[in-house]
């Protein structure tokens, strides 16, 4: 995938192995897509929306990763569909 950004500072895949990145010590952290794109040099890949909330967004950061644990409140829990 060809993007803007110099640098994604962290990919993380969860417990269904989707891969997701986070950008460059910014606050946007994205789906990677479920596909194989031909990238053309100098062609931006369409990316997918930011997935973090305005009012969880945070920096600087330094990575991603998925942290889960039955110590955390039901309502912290990611619900399988």
């Amino acid at each position: 995938m060809q993007t803007n950004i110099p640098n994604p500072w962290g990919v993380a895949f969860d417990q269904w192995g989707q891969s997701f990145f986070l950008i460059t010590s910014g606050t946007n952290m994205h789906w990677m897509l479920p596909v194989e794109v031909k990238a053309r040099y100098g062609v931006s890949t369409r990316g997918t929306e930011n997935l973090i909330q305005r009012e969880h967004r945070v920096r600087p950061t330094a990575g991603l990763e998925f942290v889960s644990s039955r110590h955390f409140p039901d309502e912290a829990q990611v619900k399988a569909s």
